[in-house]
């Protein structure tokens, strides 16, 4: 970087052509066209005024000199890790030219009134390391360049002439260039070295430039000059005296050619840093008078008071260094203070969900019980061609909903303020070319429904595009019923229980935590898992059979909303009574009875009472449902009958009695056949009957009769079925007719005939 300019501390300038205003140090330009500079107050270290000096490669670190509360000048450094005293030599003040790979470099006071160039290791011990002189007392170091080469001039031990020398490996050399006079070295970039050199008495002085030990002159406009600042592409600025030998101007050399910057429209100009793309700053006179900084590219000369926003309360003097991202150091008056500077062009400020650095996923988890934390990771990053330190950036989070913040925490240094509804973050400074700042911000939620939180990013210069603003989507899901069907049950049934969610389950799915009054009579499970692609989940309960109703209290839990039921479990009830059939065969048919109990029979089984009005039905006196049953099964028999024997079956249990009506009714005829048939009358057809079963004792006597008897007829009224059988036959006898004709032949038992029909042919 480019060193900063001659201050109080150093001895009285030999050169009139070095401006007696605190000069300023480096800063970068982007290529976008500037618009409005973010500015920041290099702060002091309690005095009232500072100068700043330089700035470092990326806008990480600036250096200058401050008034300290006593009152005494100090050098400091101000950036990522805030305003830090560099201290002095052991003597009273010092102050901060330049810094550059991670060394600051400047001079301080002695312990023995001397004034000394120092060295200072950002990243190293802490403490200035004297560079000594050349032999006299006095020395000061102003640039230093990327590989650690310090320049800067010192007294020699022979006389009282300011000599340019370089620091390099721990040792102080003057450098080959000397007219007489006084030479300086003032910047250096890569092996390049710039400055000044005078004839003796310093009745003129020339910028020079020197390589590998060879300096060479550089014209003039046709008066002193002296080169302030260089870059790595071998342009050197400055100022340079015109013919008059008094009016100064800036100069811009390059490719053996220099070039007149011009002015702000007053006399003089003076050129202090030149960054990679020939873009310079410095110090002009204005029209009207006063000096002013100003950037210098694409051939027109810019007043940096424009590029800032009015009302500020600054009047920006001088510029002293200009990066290659395009921030700019100097000094200058606010509200009529002396104080340093730091300018900013636009820079391309973004948000971006998720982590940079960290590479957290945002807007975790996805779906959040009512109570739970959401976590919402965001990244905050500035784009500029070159690399660029984004000082006084804010991120402001805004949350809509039913959640609160509840925390937001950082690893890059951000100190952000909480409260229910909006985070605002004061981000550290960060970098264009790094990962950014990362801030993991929680929130609580309060409530079921839906969220979102919205965070801005803003900062003091304009931004050119409008990815400034991320927003993320959420939900809250809280328990809203819980059902029990039916609700009322005996024992060994289930109880269909349902658990419903306000919306859709998270994405790890919903544990609804479940609790019952009487685990020892109703138990449930203790937790329940709604899987994510649904909103309710059901599940059963069994109670166990109880002597007596008795109310059970299940309750289920779910994002801090608790909905309770009443289970009441009653002892078993008998609710069904079958007989399968109702009507019976007497002596032979049975009926296939079963008891059904509203749940299972208790330990030792349910004696269930039967009763019978009919008195040929044969029924036992009590039924047993074996114990964690519902249900048994029991055979009702019959007595032979003449006649139907009508009445009832009748169940009882713990109160409850279910009836059916019984009947019992005589054997019939099942079946009934005839062959041949058809038949040509006159023939004798052959009649073969069932029973529905075997003959009681006694026999059954079957009547037999014929519709039409002229032409068919039973040659016998009746046949009786011996006891045991189940058949019988008989002939039919048929007559001559004319055409075919259907007759019908009955087999009678007990009242009810079986019929069959016979054709009779001609």
């Amino acid at each position: 970087m480019a060193p900063c300019r001659t201050t109080a501390i150093r001895r009285s300038a030999r050169v009139a052509l070095i401006s007696a205003a605190v000069a300023l140090c480096s800063a970068r330009v982007p290529t976008q066209s500037a618009t409005q500079y973010a500015i920041l107050d290099l702060a002091t270290l309690g005095g009232s005024t500072a100068t700043g000096h330089d700035i470092d490669e990326f806008g990480g670190a600036m250096v200058g000199q401050s008034q300290t509360s006593t009152g005494a000048y100090h050098a400091f450094v101000q950036g990522r890790a805030g305003l830090k005293d560099l201290g002095t030599l052991g003597g009273p003040q010092s102050a901060a030219f330049a810094v550059g790979a991670g060394i600051i470099v400047g001079q301080a006071d002695t312990a023995a009134g001397e004034h000394h160039a120092f060295s200072y290791q950002m990243f190293g011990s802490g403490s200035m390391v004297d560079l000594g002189t050349l032999g006299g007392a006095w020395s000061a170091a102003y640039g230093v360049a990327a590989d650690g080469t310090i320049v800067g001039a010192s007294q020699a031990a022979t006389d009282t002439r300011l000599r340019a020398f370089a620091y390099r490996s721990g040792a102080m050399s003057p450098l080959a260039v000397d007219l007489g006079g006084d030479s300086v070295a003032r910047a250096a970039a890569d092996t390049l070295i710039v400055g000044y050199a005078c004839t003796s008495s310093n009745a003129s002085c020339r910028a020079f430039s020197s390589r590998d030990g060879t300096a060479t002159m550089l014209d003039s406009f046709g008066g002193d000059s002296v080169a302030n600042g260089v870059n790595i592409n071998g342009q050197i600025v400055g100022t340079s005296a015109l013919g008059d030998r008094t009016t100064r101007h800036a100069f811009l050399f390059t490719n053996g050619a220099m070039t007149d910057l011009g002015t702000l429209g007053g006399p003089n100009s003076e050129a202090f840093d030149v960054n990679a793309r020939g873009e310079v700053v410095g110090t002009s006179d204005a029209t009207g008078g006063g000096p002013r900084a100003f950037l210098w590219r694409n051939g027109a000369m810019t007043d940096l008071n424009t590029l800032i926003a009015s009302g500020s309360g600054w009047i920006l003097q001088s510029a002293s260094a200009v990066s290659d991202g395009g921030q700019i150091v100097g000094t200058g008056l606010l509200n009529g203070t002396s104080r340093g500077f730091l300018l900013t062009p636009p820079i391309d400020l973004a948000l971006f969900l998720g982590g940079t650095r960290s590479q957290l996923d945002s807007n975790l988890p996805h779906g959040a019980e009512v109570g739970r934390t959401i976590t919402w990771v965001i990244s905050a990053l500035a784009a500029a061609d070159d690399g660029i330190t984004v000082y006084g950036a804010r991120m402001t989070d805004t949350v809509t909903g039913p959640a609160e913040y509840v925390s937001a925490t950082s690893q890059t240094g951000d100190t952000c303020a909480v409260t229910p509804t909006v985070v605002t973050c004061d981000l550290a400074p960060f970098d264009t070319i790094g990962l950014g700042n990362e801030i993991v911000v929680k929130a609580r939620t309060t409530g079921p429904g839906h969220l979102s939180h919205t965070a801005v990013i803003s900062g003091d210069s304009s931004d050119p595009n409008s990815n400034n603003s991320v927003s993320e989507t959420n939900w809250a899901v809280a328990l809203s019923t819980l059902t029990l069907t039916p609700s009322t049950l005996a024992g060994g049934k289930a109880s269909s229980a349902r658990v419903t969610l306000t919306d859709i389950a998270p994405v790890s799915d919903a544990l609804v935590r479940l609790s019952s009054s009487r685990p020892d009579i109703a138990p449930v499970p203790s937790t329940i898992d709604v899987p994510s692609t649904t909103t309710s989940r059901a599940f059963n309960i069994i109670p166990k059979v109880v002597a007596e109703s008795t109310p059970v209290e299940i309750s289920a839990t779910y994002g801090q909303v608790t909905v309770t039921q009443t289970l009441t479990v009653v002892p078993p009830a008998l609710t069904q009574l079958s007989l399968t059939p109702t009507t019976v065969i007497g002596g032979c048919g049975t009926s296939a009875g079963k008891i059904v109990l509203s749940g299972s029979a208790p330990d030792g089984g349910a004696s269930v009472a039967l009763s019978n009005t009919n008195s040929m039905a044969i029924v036992p006196a009590t039924v047993s449902v074996p114990a964690g049953a519902s249900t048994v099964a029991f055979t009702v028999g019959t007595k032979t009958v003449t006649t139907p024997a009508v009445g009832s079956i009748t169940a009882g249990y713990a109160g409850a009695s279910k009836t059916l009506a019984f009947t019992v009714r005589p054997i019939r005829v099942r079946t009934l056949s005839l062959s041949p048939n058809p038949a040509n009358g006159g023939a004798t057809v052959q009649a073969t009957f069932t029973l529905e079963c075997a003959a009681p004792a006694g026999g059954i006597v079957v009547s037999l009769s014929g519709s039409n008897t002229t032409v068919a007829a039973p040659t016998v009224t009746s046949v009786t079925v011996p006891a045991g059988a189940t058949s019988g036959s008989f002939s039919v006898r048929t007559s001559h007719v004319a055409t075919s004709t259907n007759v019908s032949v009955y087999a009678s038992a007990y009242g009810v005939r079986k019929t069959a029909t016979l054709t009779v042919n001609p």
